[in-house]
Order: C-alpha cells, then structure tokens, then sequence
C-alpha cells in the first residue's frame, strides 16, 4: 500500500511540474512576443521623427549646396564675359 500512495505522488509531483514548465513557457513566449513588438515599435518611431528628418535635412542641404554651385558659375560666367568686353573695348 505504501509504494501505491509514493507512485500517486510521483504522478502529482509530475503534473505539478507540466504546470510549471507550461506557465514558464507561456511567460516567456509572451515575453519575447511583447520585446518584438516593442522593437518594431521602437524601430517606426526613431524612423519617423529621428531618421525621416534627418534624411529631408540632408537632401535639402544638399540640393541647396548645388543651386548655390550653380550660381556660382552663371556669376563667373558673366564675370569671364564682362572682362572679355572689357578687353575687346580696351583693344579698340
């Protein structure tokens, strides 16, 4: 009779211990589904306030860079004409 009560709680100690491992499980399954979507979250916000900007800044500083280059050389360019008419006047 007794190696009856040791083998019955043999089998609660057993179902004792699913129950553990099994809650065990769903906490760390629902851990490591909440770290990913803090992670997808985390990564839209530092992309939409942080990157998006920084990517419009750059492109703006850029493009502007290039029309100031520009300027520059349609300003030399009337710069190089007036010297030559004031060459060929001086020629005259």
């Amino acid at each position: 009779m007794n190696e009856t009560n040791d083998i019955l709680n043999n089998d609660e100690v057993i179902e004792t211990t699913v129950e553990a491992v099994t809650k065990t499980d769903c906490n760390k399954t629902f851990k490591t589904a909440a770290t990913a979507g803090l992670v997808i979250f985390g990564g839209i916000v530092i992309y939409k306030f942080i990157a998006k900007p920084a990517i419009a800044k750059f492109k703006n500083r850029k493009k502007k860079s290039a029309e100031e280059a520009e300027v520059a050389m349609v300003d030399d360019e009337i710069v190089d004409e007036t010297e030559e008419d004031d060459k060929e006047e001086s020629e005259k």
